[in-house]
């Protein structure tokens, strides 16, 4: 059963990439709030009863408020992997240890130093290269950071191989509206290697949500 991201409550700030964040006016062209503070702060939910930690490693309020901070900050980011799924899905199904993020390698050097400043640093990893590294802060809060170079007619140029399709889609996070990789491309994505149990989770729920057919290798169970 999926747990609703509804934990915003009116005049509560939510903390921890940067200043604090609240729901985006109209006028904000990345962040259109979609739904009223009365809904998202009356439905109380327990966590616990779906096998979810009340405090999760990294927490919605997080992905808002960093996704506020990249905008704000001229950076142009695409939300990938586990929270990419939630967001599609416009409701939290489960917990997440990092936010896979993908932004154009020209807003690398922006991003390290915007993340620097919150006491974000990279940790060396035997797969890092240039375009795919992880940042992460003295609280264990990670980011999954993957850039890209894309041609005039949206084909990849360099980098991680994402194509601007991958990265047109649009979900909601604390109701708040955010651009994440589309549903189809999600399943796709989550395809060809050693699949995990949170694999199954994701893929399962969007295939049914959006009625897509379920790759082969998830079909065993």
């Amino acid at each position: 059963m999926a747990v609703p991201i509804q934990l915003f409550q009116a005049g509560v700030e939510v903390t921890g990439f940067g200043k604090a964040m609240r729901p985006a006016s109209p006028s904000n062209k990345m962040f259109t709030h979609s739904a009223t503070l009365d809904k998202i702060e009356s439905a109380g939910m327990d966590f616990t009863r779906f096998g979810l930690r009340e405090e999760s490693k990294l927490k919605a309020g997080c992905v808002v408020d960093l996704l506020s901070l990249a905008e704000e900050n001229g950076l142009d980011i695409c939300i990938d992997g586990g929270w990419a799924v939630d967001a599609v899905l416009e409701q939290q199904t489960r917990e997440h240890g990092d936010l896979d993020i993908a932004l154009p390698a020209s807003g690398v050097p922006d991003l390290r130093q915007l993340m620097s400043e919150r006491g974000y640093h990279e940790v060396p990893r035997p797969d890092s290269w240039e375009h795919n590294f992880v940042l992460q802060d003295s609280h264990g809060r990670t980011l999954d950071v993957h850039s890209y170079e894309l041609n005039p007619d949206g084909s990849n140029a360099g980098g991680v191989p994402y194509t601007a399709e991958q990265l047109c889609g649009s979900g909601l996070v604390l109701g708040v509206a955010v651009r994440c990789v589309p549903p189809a491309w999600l399943v796709v994505f989550h395809t060809g290697y050693q699949l995990r149990e949170n694999d199954y989770h994701d893929v399962q729920r969007l295939c049914s949500r959006f009625n897509l057919p379920l790759p082969a290798e998830y079909r065993s169970r």
